[in-house]
């Protein structure tokens, strides 16, 4: 075998080290070949050197330190997008949904087909808030406290505490992003204690 291949079957193993492809003849091809498979370096035997094996070790090992250090970075916060308890979601310059984390199918019971590329007015309980929300998102003005009222898939009406900013996609491009906080029953909560408050006020007053 090759060391592209041992590479690659090192890959499919789930094997992620710096490897280093030693060859006995210069090839760009090779070399193209090897970055794709994942060489972390490209060395000619016939060019070999103390102080070139030495600079490939040392990039070698910045590099898979930096590699390791974003793996474990992303894999931390794809847990937490992943299991948080409120909706996190992304939207497009448009106002369309383009990331959300699983909560949003829970508490709005859409698909994730249903919810890709939708404008995100929709689930809102009246066009006018929708109107207020996305405006209020474009001058940066949704705060934790924004409260908003949107219609589950079931036709229920969830009160959420929203907050949402303007964020840079990798490629450059306006994104907004936001997180939905679940207030609906500790809204109701609140709002039977009034009720319960005023009918115990009233049968007072009866007494």
């Amino acid at each position: 075998h090759t060391g592209i291949e041992l590479i690659r079957q090192c890959h499919e193993a789930g094997i992620s080290k710096p490897f280093i492809l030693l060859t006995g003849v210069s090839d760009k091809k090779v070399d193209i070949e090897a970055a794709k498979a994942g060489a972390y370096d490209y060395l000619t035997k016939s060019e070999l050197t103390t102080e070139l094996m030495e600079r490939s070790l040392r990039y070698s090992m910045q590099r898979y330190s930096a590699f390791t250090n974003i793996k474990e970075s992303e894999n931390k916060y794809r847990d937490l997008f992943i299991k948080s308890n409120d909706i996190i979601f992304v939207l497009d310059k448009k106002f369309h949904l383009i990331h959300f984390n699983p909560m949003i199918t829970t508490l709005l019971g859409y698909s994730p087909v249903e919810l890709l590329n939708t404008p995100i007015a929709k689930f809102f309980d009246k066009q006018e808030d929708a109107n207020t929300f996305t405006e209020k998102v474009e001058a940066n003005d949704v705060k934790n406290d924004t409260e908003i009222v949107m219609l589950t898939k079931d036709d229920l009406r969830k009160t959420f505490l929203a907050s949402c900013s303007l964020i840079q996609s990798s490629e450059g491009e306006s994104q907004y992003q936001g997180i939905l906080y679940d207030y609906t029953n500790i809204k109701k909560s609140y709002a039977e204690r009034l009720v319960k408050e005023k009918i115990e006020t009233t049968e007072r007053l009866v007494r």
